[in-house]
C-alpha cells in the first residue's frame, strides 16, 4: 500500500477548508491555531497551498473584515501557526550560492 502526496494534499486541503469554515462560523483560538497547524503540514506537502491559503484568508478579510475587525488577530495567529509548522521545509530548502 502506497501513500501518494495528492491523497494528503486533498485531505489536507479538505480538512483545512472544514476548519475555515467553522473558525468563519464561530471565531475561536482553537478553530484558528488548528486549522492553520494543518495549513502548515499541507504546505509541507505541496508548497502550491500556499496560494490556495492566501485565497482563503483574502476571501475572509474582503468578506467579514468590516463586521469583525476583532477577530482579525485570531486570523493572523492561523497565519503565523502555519508559518511555523511549514517552517521545516523552509530551512531545507534553502538555496545557497557560492
Amino acid at each position: 500500500m502506497s501513500l501518494y502526496a495528492e491523497s494528503l494534499f486533498t485531505l489536507g486541503m479538505t480538512a483545512v477548508v472544514f476548519g475555515f469554515a467553522r473558525f468563519q462560523r464561530s471565531p475561536s483560538w482553537t478553530w484558528a491555531i488548528v486549522t492553520g497547524l494543518v495549513a502548515g503540514v499541507v504546505t509541507l506537502v505541496r508548497p502550491t497551498a500556499l496560494s490556495l491559503l492566501a485565497g482563503l484568508g483574502l476571501g475572509w478579510l474582503i468578506l467579514r473584515a468590516r463586521r469583525e475587525l476583532r477577530q482579525f488577530p485570531k486570523l493572523v495567529a492561523m497565519g503565523l501557526v502555519a508559518a511555523l509548522a511549514a517552517a521545516p521545509r523552509r530551512s531545507t530548502t534553502s538555496v545557497t550560492t557560492a
